[in-house]
This record gives C-alpha cells, structure tokens and sequence, in this order.
C-alpha cells in the first residue's frame, strides 16, 4: 500500500474549534460517512477503540492522537487530518492515566489490518523529525499540508 495516496486535501481541516473528544469524533465521523468512507458502525468503534487503546502521543515540539478502529469498519483508505485551535485531552498511548493535550488529531481509516500497523510506525517516525514538526507548524493551507505529507510518506518508504 502506498500510504501517501490516503492523505486527500478534502480530508485535511485546519484550526477546528470542538468542545470536546466526543465533539470532534462525531464530527468528523460525519463528514467521513457522508464520503462514504466509513460505515455507520464508524463512531460507535472508534470511540470504544479509544477508550480501551488510547492513542495520544507526545512528541517533543507537538502533541498528537491516531484514532482508529478495526477494519471491518472502514470503507475506502483514508488518512483524516484536524489541526486544533484548543487542544483536545487524549490518552497517552500505552497507559491508562497520562493526559496529552492533542493539538493535531489524524484519523486512520486502513483496510488492512497489517497496514494499520505500518501506518502508525510511518506516523511516528515523521512526527519525530523535528524539521518536519517545523515545517507542519508553519503551514497554513490544507494543499501544503497534504503536500508536506505526500512529501515524507514518500521520502519515508525508500
């Protein structure tokens, strides 16, 4: 699977204001339906997901959460991007307690359960790279954003 063909620009949302994690689920599960993209059972999964496999990283300039479900809820591949205006309390990955202040949210939408996982590797390794965090930080359009992904997914797979 080439993963940079799973970030679109209509997916990308910059600077989205939500109340909270449960706001911004249904959210996006909407818009992700409506492209049928996910199927009905989508938000219901993601959020359990979540709730029992946290996803909130923290990175070193950056905090972010990976939302995902299994596959059998999933339509088409897709890569979901939500920067926040007000970052949104997460679950740190791996504990049951640590909070995250997630101001990026990528939703993962992978047809292949062997590809979620490479997915999320992919993911880590990028927003480990400080130049990269830099140069996401300093864009500000949804066709740089998808552009600034499209760019590393690619470097990334050589």
């Amino acid at each position: 699977m080439e993963y940079a063909e799973l970030f679109r620009e209509d997916l990308i949302q910059l600077n989205a204001v939500f109340r909270d994690r449960n706001e911004l689920f249904e959210t996006i599960y909407k818009k992700l339906l409506e492209k049928e993209l996910v199927k009905n059972t989508f938000l219901k999964a993601v959020e359990n997901r979540e709730e029992n496999y946290p996803t909130g990283l923290q990175f070193e300039n950056l905090s972010i959460a990976i939302p995902h479900t299994d596959v059998k809820h999933i339509e088409q591949p897709f890569v979901y991007i939500c920067t926040l205006e007000k970052p949104i309390p997460f679950i740190q990955m791996g504990t049951s307690d640590t909070l995250v202040e997630a101001e990026v949210i990528l939703v993962l939408g992978i047809k292949e359960p062997k590809e979620q996982v490479g997915m999320l590797s992919r993911l880590m390794e990028i927003f480990s790279n400080k130049e990269f965090i830099k140069a996401f930080k300093n864009t500000d359009s949804e066709s740089e954003i998808l552009a600034l992904f499209k760019k590393e997914m690619e470097r990334t797979v050589e």
